[in-house]
């Protein structure tokens, strides 16, 4: 495929992602029940094509097409001595709870960690408001090192990053394993 044909369906896909992601909060939104639990799942499988089979098959070809930008500033992780001293309050439970709370808005397909730690931090805001956001950055990293999440960008900056659930080899993928 030539670039400018490759160009011109990232930016198709990129804008379908956006929708989808709007129409995701909608669904997130309904009331827990068989229908919406459906209509998320089938969501989420063609998210997840358009991210892994579309976008990323652009990408290999022409790495180019994604823009790059920098971040500015200090990294979200960098936390002020008054904000440090209410993490080091936290209980290995509230630290349990916010690890738990990042996750579950965690899927197969990329999403910016900005939202994973809005949607967390939103979760968990009446229980534990004084919380800094920078310190949801910190164990977005720290499940990142652990291995139960992928990332690609500067974790530092939320705005600069995404993370995802990693795919599992399925028992015919052994031998990618070798």
């Amino acid at each position: 495929m030539d670039r400018e044909t490759a160009a011109t369906l990232y930016e198709l896909y990129e804008r379908a992602l956006a929708a989808l992601s709007d129409a995701e909060m909608i669904l997130i939104g309904r009331e827990a029940d068989a229908e919406r639990d459906a209509l998320h799942a089938a969501h989420v499988d063609i998210s997840t094509d358009i991210h892994v089979r579309l976008l990323l098959a652009l990408l290999r070809q022409y790495r180019d097409l994604q823009p790059v930008e920098e971040p500015d500033g200090p990294p979200d992780t960098q936390l002020e001595p008054d904000e440090q001293q209410i993490v080091d309050r936290l209980t290995p439970d509230d630290v349990q709870r916010i690890d738990e709370a990042l996750l579950a808005d965690c899927a197969l397909h990329a999403r910016k960690v900005a939202r994973i730690v809005a949607t967390a931090w939103k979760t968990l805001r009446d229980d534990l408001p004084a919380v800094p956001l920078g310190y949801y950055v910190q164990r977005v990293q720290a499940i990142v090192d652990a291995g139960r999440l992928a990332s690609q960008g500067d974790l530092g900056h939320m705005r600069f990053s995404e993370v995802w659930l990693p795919r599992t080899p399925l028992a015919g993928d052994c031998d990618d394993l070798e």
